[in-house]
């Protein structure tokens, strides 16, 4: 029976790993360990994983931090269904899978790749920027199944409420949370995704998270060469609180792909204007 670990990262994104039973895993903050949790807090052998027969897994503490479910610590657990541990202050969830689940995974992707093709196709024909924003906010949508998104164009100054693509559940007075993900984003001008916002206290202080219980948020910035000239963002404020590394990865290729196509209207348009001068 696989294993499913789920490592929150400092950055806000989830590393998914599947381990296979026949073997013990370490996980800690060494670099020779299976799983390595680079956190100042964690021990460099922090805890093992033995698979118990090919059918049942068992946790061992090895630390000298300890490892906790909801505040209180454990030695040895045997692990049965989905647990939330945390090594030190790192959250990590341990789910039981089944190799079904894993082809179900893999098919996941491919069908993920089918989907950054035919984006990648249908851009190439369109010759509209709405047309172009629609297509790619539809994409990252169905993809990161997110239960709220938006293809935005900024001007210079990150004008939110101004930008292309500017949606109407994005009302000043509701979006704080969001418009603050939004500008860090653009400031750091790195992929931003933020789970467990409720927990978070740059952000839970935020009208849009208070009202509409954000529980996870992901932005990509859209590069023209080395400026930012837009966003994807994407936020669930009633499903899954946290959205994984290949997850974000799949949308970066999305950004992309929509930055290129811009970049070539852009190229276009100043073409046309030379022409017509």
């Amino acid at each position: 029976m696989p294993l499913q670990v789920a490592l929150a990262e400092h950055n806000g994104i989830v590393t998914q790993r599947t381990l296979m039973p026949g073997r013990h895993y370490i996980l800690g903050r060494s670099e020779l360990a299976d799983i390595v949790i680079p956190h100042p807090q964690v021990s460099r052998q922090h805890a093992i994983l033995i698979a118990q027969n090919d059918d049942r897994w068992s946790l061992q503490d090895t630390s000298t931090t300890g490892c906790f479910i909801h505040g209180k610590p454990v030695s040895s657990l045997m692990l049965d269904s989905s647990v939330v541990l945390h090594f030190g202050p790192v959250a990590c969830e341990l789910t039981t899978t089944s190799v079904d689940s894993e082809m179900q995974a893999a098919s996941l992707d491919i069908w993920q790749q089918s989907r950054l093709n035919a984006l990648k196709a249908a851009l190439a024909d369109c010759a509209d920027t709405q047309s172009l924003i629609d297509m790619a906010q539809n994409c990252f949508a169905q993809t990161l199944r997110c239960e709220r998104t938006a293809v935005l164009l900024c001007d210079n100054n990150a004008n939110i409420s101004q930008a292309t693509g500017y949606q109407p559940w994005m009302d000043e007075s509701r979006f704080t949370g969001s418009r603050t993900v939004i500008r860090n984003a653009i400031s750091q001008k790195q992929p931003l995704a933020l789970g467990n916002i409720m927990q978070l206290d740059d952000y839970n202080t935020q009208q849009s998270v208070i009202a509409n219980r954000i529980q996870a948020a992901v932005c990509i910035p859209l590069f023209d060469e080395s400026n930012v000239i837009g966003v994807l963002y994407g936020d669930n404020i009633s499903g899954r609180q946290y959205f994984t590394e290949n997850e974000v990865a799949f949308a970066r290729q999305i950004a992309d792909l929509l930055s290129l196509r811009l970049l070539f209207h852009s190229i276009e348009h100043k073409l046309n204007l030379i022409r017509q001068s």
